[in-house]
């Protein structure tokens, strides 16, 4: 489509979540006939696509917007616009706050980007603000274009979240979960394979739960023997899934489903029972734990992410050195620890919490352990052959990942190749060396 109208830049933060919306917006305002900057210097439009989460996401979204408007000294930027969840949880502050941007668009809205830049562009101010409620969101997304990397693609499959964990602002923010029509979903999947994807990322808040509110009963299971079907496709990874849901029919689909990976995103968050009580989670360590054995029994080769918060309300000393052992224990192949911040408005901010120093501590110290327990998993791999899938070159060396690394979360492979290899492509390599974290390998055949 030729272009007639300026170029725009967006800049996606925060979680895969967000970078599907700006990866909706590119394909809308394409379509519109706007061009697309390579690089923020060059837009006279940039759309910050913004993280409200938790304060350091929220700070990082302030920062990136100031950055931004600097641009319209330095560069050709005529226009700054906040789009997603920071927008949304402070609409109406926000254009007053930080009178650098020039329109706000909500979570729920950006479909209606092409219309707010060209009213930008006219001089109206009419159309400065676009926000809608959750439930008149349109969730069955448009078409995209995806990210740079043509190997891999997110994908969907809910919006919204149902859980009210104590902790999380998402459910004011994003509305209650909505989940995407199983055939809607499996025609995006297509038509991403047909482009090239040969990896579908699974997201949404609560994975576990898609379907619950369409069809009566949690239909993740359904969902994936579905995209198996799709031949083009070589992986299928999931992304969070609430350990409740993990289920023996659920595990029943990971082991039938040869496409998809033995790889498992659970969000634990902690293993206290008091302390997940408080936090309106389910679960204690005793249930954790059997849940990590019942996949490692099911599915051997699985490797399971987490994600664990340290200074919880709570949390003493005592709940503190029960997640140590868990970590001891459960030895897990990838985990990210985050020190607890009290979010205004959620039920957490009004509760007791270890001090921020306290938490941070306790953070340090459980990142420590888990380290040494990742490290242990890499050491292990040396020596042994796995499939790769290649995403980029650089400095002579290609940058690939397994069944065990998630896609910009665990990493890559450094792999050396005698034969020229494509983004996309798989190989079967040998991993030579484990150094720090970081694994090398050499090719053994390309597949």
């Amino acid at each position: 489509m030729p272009t007639h109208k300026p170029k725009t830049y967006i800049l996606s933060l925060g979680c895969a979540k967000n970078q599907v919306n700006s990866e909706q917006m590119a394909h809308i305002l394409f379509t519109a006939g706007y061009g697309e900057a390579v690089y923020p210097e060059q837009a006279e439009i940039v759309i910050v696509n913004t993280c409200g989460f938790i304060e350091s996401a929220k700070q990082e979204a302030i920062d990136e917007l100031l950055r931004m408007s600097e641009l319209k000294t330095t560069g050709k930027l005529r226009f700054l616009i906040a789009a997603g969840c920071l927008s949304e949880r402070y609409k109406s502050e926000l254009r007053g706050s930080l009178p650098e941007v020039d329109a706000c668009i909500g979570v729920g809205s950006y479909g209606a980007v092409a219309e707010v830049v060209d009213g930008l562009l006219a001089g109206s101010d009419t159309l400065a603000e676009r926000f809608s409620p959750p439930e008149e969101h349109d969730d069955n997304a448009p078409r995209r274009i995806t990210g740079k990397n043509p190997a891999w693609a997110y994908i969907k499959i809910a919006e919204g979240c149902d859980n009210k964990c104590a902790f999380c602002a998402i459910p004011q923010i994003r509305g209650k979960m909505r989940s995407r029509e199983l055939e809607d979903i499996a025609a995006e999947a297509e038509n991403l394979a047909k482009s090239g994807v040969r990896e579908l990322v699974v997201i949404a808040q609560d994975t576990t739960k898609y379907g619950q509110d369409l069809y009566g009963r949690p239909s993740l299971d359904r969902l994936l023997r579905r995209l198996n079907e799709i031949t083009e496709l070589t992986w299928i990874r999931v992304h969070y899934m609430y350990p409740e849901l993990v289920t023996p029919g659920l595990l029943d689909a990971f082991c039938e489903c040869e496409r998809v990976l033995p790889y498992f995103d659970i969000p634990l968050q902690h293993v206290s029972a008091k302390v997940l009580k408080k936090m309106r989670r389910t679960g204690n360590f005793s249930l954790h734990y059997n849940l990590v054995q019942e996949i490692r029994s099911r599915l051997p080769r699985a490797v399971i992410r987490t994600s664990f918060i340290t200074g919880l309300p709570y949390e003493q000393r005592q709940e503190f050195d029960e997640l140590l052992s868990f970590v001891r224990l459960a030895r897990l192949e990838h985990a990210g620890v985050f020190q607890y911040s009290p979010e205004e408005g959620t039920e957490s901010s009004a509760m007791k919490a270890p001090a921020p120093y306290t938490a941070r501590r306790r953070k340090e110290a459980l990142e420590r352990l888990q380290d040494a327990m990742t490290a242990g998993f890499y050491e292990g791999r040396v020596g042994k052959t796995e499939t790769v899938i290649i995403e980029a070159c650089e400095d002579g060396l290609y940058l690939a990942r397994s069944y065990a690394e998630a896609p910009e979360v665990d990493g890559y492979i450094y792999v050396s190749s005698q034969d020229a290899l494509c983004p996309g492509a798989f190989a079967e390599v040998l991993i030579t060396k484990n150094d720090g974290g970081v694994l090398f390998a050499d090719t053994v055949r390309v597949l």
